[in-house]
Formats: C-alpha cells, sequence, structure tokens
C-alpha cells in the first residue's frame, strides 16, 4: 500500500473509533437518564391515592380512598376507589386503553 493510503485508513479507523466511542456514551447517557426518570416517578408515586379533603384541607370523616388489584379474566387490573360519602352508588370509569388512564388527569 502507498504511504499516503496507509495514512487514510488509519485516519478513517480513528474516526471509527471515536465515533463509536460517541455512540456509546451517547446511549450510557440515555440509559441513566431513563433509568433515573424512573426512579424519580417510582420514588414520587405514592402507590396510593390521595385521601379526599373538604374546602378546608381537612380529611372527609368516613370517605374512601383506596386502590384495589382484582383478577379478571386471569389478568390483574387495578381500580381505585374514592368517595365523600360512601352511601352514594358506584360509578365506573372505563378509559379507553391501551395507554395512560384519564384518572389522573380528572383530579383537582
Amino acid at each position: 500500500m502507498l504511504p499516503e493510503k496507509e495514512s487514510l485508513h488509519r485516519t478513517a479507523g480513528r474516526w471509527r473509533t471515536r465515533v463509536k466511542r460517541a455512540m456509546t456514551l451517547v446511549v450510557l447517557v440515555l440509559a441513566a437518564v431513563l433509568l433515573a426518570g424512573m426512579g424519580y416517578l417510582f420514588a414520587i408515586s405514592p402507590g396510593r391515592p390521595a385521601p379526599l379533603h373538604d374546602a378546608d384541607g381537612n380529611v372527609i370523616p368516613g370517605s374512601l380512598f383506596e386502590r384495589v388489584t382484582v383478577a379478571i379474566g386471569g389478568i390483574p387490573q387495578s381500580m381505585i376507589i374514592q368517595s365523600a360519602d360512601p352511601s352514594n352508588p358506584v360509578l365506573l370509569f372505563l378509559h379507553g386503553g391501551p395507554g395512560m388512564p384519564e384518572f389522573f388527569m380528572e383530579q383537582d
């Protein structure tokens, strides 16, 4: 091989190595950001709905607020049950899925 072709070959090899290293770094940074974001979401998620409050900010006595998981057709399904007055009838709201339920967008 001619000396100038060898030089070009070495330069192209160095360039490929740098690009590979940069791409690896980008993928690792994105994975770290994704994992940190998921950890943050799990950390701030209470795992249960917040209690119902009256206009003064006090918890309404006798109110219901719970999260329940039941198996429907062998598949675990989660429900959030909230009621300021447990004597009221149940309103079952089914979101269209798949995707994020609208429950969290409807809360005050």
